[in-house]
C-alpha cells in the first residue's frame, strides 16, 4: 500500500495513527462487550411485542366475528324453529295431497336450516371460547415481554451512563488520529478490521506478519523496518509495521 511521495517520517506518523486507532477501537469493543447484547435484546423484544400486539388485535377481531355469527345464527335458529312449529300445526289442517307435499317441503327446508344454524352456533361458540383463551395466554406473554423489555432498557441505560463519557472521549481521540491518515488507508484498515477480529494492523514479528504469521519477503521486510512504505500483508490484508512504530 503506497503513499505517494511520502517521507519515512510521514510513513511513521501514519503507522502511529493507525496503531492509535486500533487501540481505541479495541477499547471501544470492550465497552460494547460490557453492554453485552442488550441493544440487540431490546430491539428483538420491541419487534416481538409489536408482533404480539398485531396477533392479539387480529384474534380479538376474529373473536368478535365468531360471536357475531353465533348471535345471528341463534336469531335465525329461533325463526326457523318457529316456522317448523307453524308448518307442523298446518299439517293438521291440510285437505289435499298437494298442500301436504308443499308443507312437508317447507318442513324439510326448516329442519335443514335448523341443522345448519345449530352447527354454526356450535362451531363459532367453540371458536370464540378458544380465541378468548388464546388471547388471554398471549396477553399474559405480552405482559412478560414488556416487563423484560423495561428491565433490559433500564440495564442498558445504566451501562450507557457508566460508559458514555469514556466512549465519547475515545471517539474524539479516534477522530483526531484519523485526520492524520489518507482516507484510502483508513478505509482499508476499517475493512480489514471488520473482517479480522477487530485488528487491521500488526507488527513485523521476525520475518512474518504478526497477525497471521505468513512469511514476508526479505526485501519487503527491509522496506517495512525502514518505514519506506506502508505494506499490507498479502495473506491477511493487515498493515504490517515495525514493532517500534506501533508500541
Amino acid at each position: 500500500m503506497i503513499i505517494q511521495d511520502a517521507t519515512p517520517e510521514q510513513i511513521r506518523r501514519a503507522l502511529k495513527a493507525l496503531s492509535a486507532i486500533q487501540e481505541i477501537d479495541l477499547e471501544l469493543a470492550e465497552i460494547a462487550e460490557e453492554r453485552g447484547g442488550l441493544p440487540e435484546q431490546v430491539k428483538s423484544l420491541t419487534t416481538r411485542i409489536a408482533e404480539y400486539e398485531v396477533f392479539i388485535t387480529a384474534k380479538e377481531r376474529e373473536q368478535v366475528e365468531a360471536e357475531k355469527v353465533a348471535g345471528e345464527s341463534s336469531h335465525k335458529l329461533a325463526v326457523a324453529r318457529e316456522r317448523l312449529t307453524k308448518y307442523q300445526e298446518q299439517l293438521y289442517a291440510v285437505t289435499t295431497t298437494r298442500e301436504y307435499d308443499a308443507i312437508t317441503t317447507e318442513q324439510d327446508t326448516a329442519k335443514r336450516e335448523i341443522g345448519e344454524y345449530e352447527l354454526l352456533i356450535n362451531n363459532n361458540t367453540t371458536r370464540a371460547v378458544e380465541l378468548v383463551q388464546m388471547i388471554e395466554d398471549k396477553q399474559a406473554e405480552l405482559v412478560q415481554l414488556r416487563e423484560d423489555k423495561i428491565a433490559r432498557e433500564q440495564e442498558l441505560e445504566r451501562k450507557l451512563r457508566e460508559t458514555e463519557g469514556e466512549e465519547k472521549d475515545l471517539l474524539e481521540r479516534r477522530a483526531v488520529a484519523a485526520r492524520e491518515l489518507n482516507p484510502r488507508l483508513l478505509a482499508h484498515y476499517e475493512r480489514i478490521r471488520d473482517a479480522k477480529d477487530g485488528r487491521g494492523i500488526a507488527t513485523l514479528v521476525g520475518e512474518a506478519c504478526g497477525g497471521c504469521f505468513a512469511l514476508i519477503p526479505p526485501q519487503t521486510q527491509v522496506v517495512i523496518r525502514q518505514s519506506r512504505d506502508i505494506y499490507a500483508c498479502e495473506s491477511c490484508g493487515r498493515f504490517v509495521a515495525p514493532d517500534s512504530e506501533i508500541n
